[in-house]
């Protein structure tokens, strides 16, 4: 059942990336004071074919979409439709799985398999 667990886990990551996409940071020219931090910089999403993979923060259960809000917990379709003061103050895209299924996970594979 863990090697199920594992597996499954690993398959969803994979179906899961987005290609072609780049966050870009933008520095700011000068702070912007918000009411839980300072922002310095924004981000941005851009088209880059030689981007690695990035995943987002979160996903809808139902259709494996990329879920985006505002603070008002209002979901948004587009990166740039999140606040700014949330672009700059969350992290909504990263490459966390990266080292997991390029290294980890072929490890795992290559200690667990019969």
């Amino acid at each position: 059942a863990q090697v199920k667990a594992i597996e499954g886990a690993v398959d969803w990551l994979r179906r899961s990336q987005l290609h072609g996409l780049r966050l870009e940071r933008v520095v700011l020219e000068k702070p912007v004071q918000y009411p839980y931090h300072v922002a310095t910089f924004d981000h941005r999403l851009v088209t880059d074919a030689s981007a690695p993979p990035l995943w987002a923060r979160f996903y809808d259960l139902g259709d494996n979409s990329v879920v985006l809000a505002n603070r008002d917990s209002v979901r948004v379709k587009d990166f740039s439709e999140v606040h700014p003061e949330r672009r700059s103050g969350y992290a909504w895209f990263g490459t966390w799985p990266a080292e997991l299924l390029e290294q980890e996970y072929p490890a795992w594979r290559a200690r667990n398999s019969q």
